[in-house]
């Protein structure tokens, strides 16, 4: 299980990180969703949980290929252009797709007996939905805030987002320490005599 989760994690990790030389993107976004397809798709082999996060991936895959070509920070702030649309359909879909991953999570959890892991996986995914839909919603109509309040929100927006991201993507790096349990009873030295 350690290297399907290190997969989600260097996943995640390139969806989040963004470096264009010139107009290529050097972490393209179609690789990052291809290791959580391909993470998650390693899980579901032993669990058989996770289909639906691995549709969903898989089709990121695919949507997200223009994101190579263009940058999504200096395209965003133009609010009415096809690009900022494409990319809040883009961030509604990777919404959908944490959604399936935090299941697979919490199931995981469960089923290794990890309570305080499933505890805070459970806060965090409340906590990580409820904060980038408002986000996801609040984005469309920041063109329509005064002046002085759309730029503390153009501020204040990207930050929140950092820090979600940083945190989930910490909370699955955790998770590679996640093992299973044993199926047979170990044998101790005092127990043999």
């Amino acid at each position: 299980m350690r290297n399907e989760f290190l997969k989600i994690f260097w996943g995640f990790l390139f969806v989040l990180i963004e470096i264009h030389i010139a107009v290529i993107d050097l972490l393209p976004d179609p690789i990052g969703y291809y290791l959580i397809y391909s993470g998650i798709s390693s899980l579901t082999q032993e669990h058989q949980i996770g289909k639906k996060a691995t549709n969903w991936a898989s089709a990121l895959c695919v949507i997200s290929i223009p994101s190579v070509f263009v940058q999504q920070a200096v395209d965003t702030m133009r609010v009415l252009s096809e690009w900022s649309i494409y990319f809040l359909i883009l961030g509604l879909l990777k919404l959908i797709l944490v959604f399936y991953v935090f299941q697979v999570l919490l199931e995981l959890a469960k089923r290794h007996e990890a309570r305080d892991l499933a505890s805070y996986t459970k806060k965090l995914f409340k906590a990580y939905v409820v904060i980038m839909l408002v986000i996801q919603i609040i984005q469309p109509f920041i063109i329509n805030i005064p002046p002085e309040i759309m730029h503390s929100l153009l501020f204040i927006i990207p930050v929140t987002i950092l820090i979600m991201e940083v945190i989930f993507i910490v909370l699955i790096f955790k998770y590679r320490n996640l093992r299973e349990k044993p199926e047979v009873p170990l044998i101790t030295e005092y127990e043999e005599s």
